[in-house]
């Protein structure tokens, strides 16, 4: 599980998202991470691409928004998730960037979560292998 918590933006800095990973919603053990998040630019068009440290998945996908009524992100539209070669991002455009919000992602792995040593590890071999 990752939980993103992005706040709105105010000028044209890059999103301000944090990224939580957790192995569940009870899990106490998570690790947080800031600065996985970078702005792009396309056609005149402004998105922010967040990591998903779901590098190697078979898939990542999204859970759930938070607060569920939050009418300036909506799903596939300005928020989504794609791959882009072997790593996964979360990508916020239009006015999901004027918006605090919370985004849950899940990724789906071919080999069980208990190989990963921690999370600390696995951030890290995902920002040497990229």
């Amino acid at each position: 599980l990752r939980q993103y918590s992005c706040k709105a933006e105010d000028d044209m800095k890059s999103g301000n998202c944090t990224v939580t990973l957790k192995h569940g919603y009870d899990s106490i053990d998570e690790y947080t991470v800031s600065g996985s998040c970078h702005m792009e630019k396309s056609d005149g068009s402004r998105s922010v691409a967040c990591k998903t440290y779901c590098g190697g998945a078979m898939t990542a996908y999204l859970i759930a928004k938070r607060p569920a009524n939050n009418a300036q992100c909506i799903k596939n539209f300005n928020y989504r998730i794609e791959q882009r070669a072997k790593n996964w991002f979360l990508v916020r455009s239009g006015a999901c960037l004027k918006s605090s919000i919370q985004i849950d992602v899940g990724c789906l792995f071919d080999y069980s979560v208990d190989k990963v040593s921690s999370f600390s590890n696995m951030v890290e071999d995902e920002m040497h292998s990229s």
